[in-house]
C-alpha cells in the first residue's frame, strides 16, 4: 500500500493537468522565465496540495525512543537465542 493507497491514482492526474492549464494560463515571457521551469512549479504546487488534503500526516517518533525500541529488539533477540540454545 502506497501514500495514495485509498485514492484513486487517476486523481493526481487530472490534477497535474490542471496544474499544467493554469500554468498555460499564467506564463508570461516578459518575465524572463522559462517556460518549463514555470510548469513545474505550478505542477508540483498543485500535487502536493492534493497529496495533503487526502493523506494522514506521518508522525516520526523521537530518535531517543527509535534507539530504545532497537536496543529492546536486540535485547529480546540475544535472549531468544540464548534461551534456546540452553534448551
Amino acid at each position: 500500500m502506497g501514500i495514495l493507497a485509498d485514492t484513486n491514482y487517476s486523481h493526481p492526474t487530472m490534477d497535474g493537468r490542471s496544474g499544467l492549464l493554469r500554468s498555460i494560463e499564467k506564463f508570461d515571457v516578459d518575465k524572463g522565465f522559462r517556460f518549463s521551469t514555470y510548469t513545474t512549479i505550478w505542477i508540483k504546487a498543485v500535487v502536493l496540495k492534493f497529496i495533503s488534503k487526502r493523506c494522514a500526516p506521518v508522525h516520526v517518533l523521537p530518535l531517543a525512543i527509535v534507539w530504545n525500541v532497537c536496543l529492546w529488539n536486540v535485547f529480546v533477540n540475544i535472549l531468544t537465542l540464548h534461551w534456546t540454545e540452553a534448551e
